[in-house]
């Protein structure tokens, strides 16, 4: 009965899930169109940076516990311990609290006694992650809690919809109202977008929230709680950083020309992580209750299913991508990003289809109870990612740091492979 339910309610999620990510795509990619063109390869390259780093910094407090919030959440719905599941959020919260507390400190410390009088655009990156990184974190806690209780859509409303359209629509009235954009400009459109973005979560959550959550008292699980969110930050962590390292690398060596050319490619990569996002959206949460219960066998099956069908649109999508990447980039960007970034988003969406090919098996070890593993392979994507980064970014730019991004996370994905078959003994690879 409880596989009918989840085959029938994925395959519902999967269809809403799949129209909210087409439909936000190409608003996502239309906003970094919009503002690339309009602030330039230098000043986009800053914008890209300080939205990498906010990123990394939303992680701890944010992404970092948002797998153990799924799945506290879901087991905890499962046998209706309501108060459990209030206090899983309420911690998060004071975590996020005392974190933005310490970063503010040393960020402000920065801005007031390293920086000179004369540093006034890198005093704007600086207060423009501190404001954004909080906000981020907050609404990573709403949609995992949302998650966790299969509401799969309403988890990602906020992040992937709401908040590029609406800086989207800002980006566009100004540029309409006003001959151009500065930098200045489209951080406060980011912080706005952001933040509206923030309270539509909220108001999702106390809508779709059981009414016995509402009114339930707070009870913690801190011990276990503690042993478990440290792995899921650290997998978080890596999973991200490995991601917008390349930027932050670029970034720090004063490159923003290629930061901002790596940011385009990640932009155009971003057609081929739909429907990845989509199948770890459906399955984590079904991965936990069926690991809890015991059905391993039929979550193999279910997961290597899930595995294929990715990999299938992946393919549609991801060979004309790689094959006109070059006229595609110049149409959309300009043909100065085009000159730029064809090649990076070239190697960035074969690393993402190798990536595919391999299955969910980080999620699979993180629902199931093994993060400690997932992490295992997080670290090792993220040393190579780093080691190659620091080594290829200076002589070959954006290209470099594609290479790196690519081959690290491909020998992550390999060794999450081999720690999959150990500990859950199947392996949800295409093949």
């Amino acid at each position: 009965m409880l596989l009918f339910s989840l085959k029938t309610n994925s395959a519902k999620a999967a269809f809403w899930l799949s129209l909210l990510k087409v439909g936000a795509l190409p608003i996502t990619v239309l906003l970094s169109i919009v503002v690339a063109r309009a602030l330039g390869p230098q000043d986009f390259g800053r914008y890209a940076f300080v939205l990498s780093l906010a990123t990394v910094l939303a992680i701890p407090a944010g992404q970092g516990v948002v797998a153990l919030i799924v799945r506290e959440t879901a087991q905890a719905m499962q046998a209706g311990e309501f108060e459990l599941m209030a206090g899983i959020r309420k911690r998060a919260h004071h975590f996020l609290a005392g974190f933005t507390i310490l970063v503010w400190s040393v960020g402000l410390a920065y801005s007031s006694f390293i920086l000179d009088a004369s540093s006034v655009v890198e005093r704007q990156c600086i207060y423009t992650v501190l404001l954004l990184f909080p906000v981020l974190s907050l609404i990573a806690i709403q949609a995992g809690v949302l998650q966790g209780l299969h509401h799969a859509l309403a988890s990602q409303v906020g992040q992937i919809a709401l908040r590029p359209g609406l800086a989207l629509l800002f980006v566009t009235l100004s540029l309409l109202l006003m001959p151009g954009i500065s930098l200045r400009g489209a951080f406060a459109i980011q912080i706005v977008a952001t933040l509206l973005a923030l309270v539509a979560s909220f108001i999702m959550l106390r809508r779709l929230a059981p009414s016995q959550l509402i009114g339930a008292s707070p009870r913690y699980e801190d011990r276990a709680w503690r042993s478990a969110v440290l792995p899921f930050a650290l997998i978080a962590f890596t999973n991200t950083f490995t991601a917008e390292i390349g930027i932050l690398v670029l970034g720090s060596y004063g490159d923003e020309v290629s930061a901002g050319a790596l940011r385009v490619a990640i932009s155009g990569a971003q057609l081929l992580s739909f429907p990845l996002f989509i199948n770890n959206m459906i399955l984590s949460p079904q991965a936990a209750q069926m690991f809890k219960s015991g059905q391993i066998q039929a979550l193999a099956l279910r997961s290597r299913k899930f595995a294929r069908l990715t990999f299938f649109v992946s393919i549609l999508v991801g060979v004309p991508l790689i094959v006109f990447a070059a006229p595609i980039l110049g149409f959309t960007f300009g043909q100065e990003y085009a000159d730029l970034a064809t090649r990076p988003l070239q190697i960035l969406a074969l690393g993402h289809l190798g990536n595919v090919a391999m299955g969910p098996v980080g999620m699979l070890l993180s629902m199931s109870g093994h993060e400690g593993s997932a992490l295992k392979g997080q670290i090792v994507a993220l040393g190579v990612v780093v080691a190659l980064a620091l080594i290829l970014a200076p002589f070959y730019g954006a290209t470099g740091a594609a290479i790196a991004v690519a081959v690290g996370t491909l020998i992550g994905r390999c060794v999450l492979v081999r720690l999959c078959i150990k500990r859950l003994k199947f392996r949800p690879a295409v093949i």
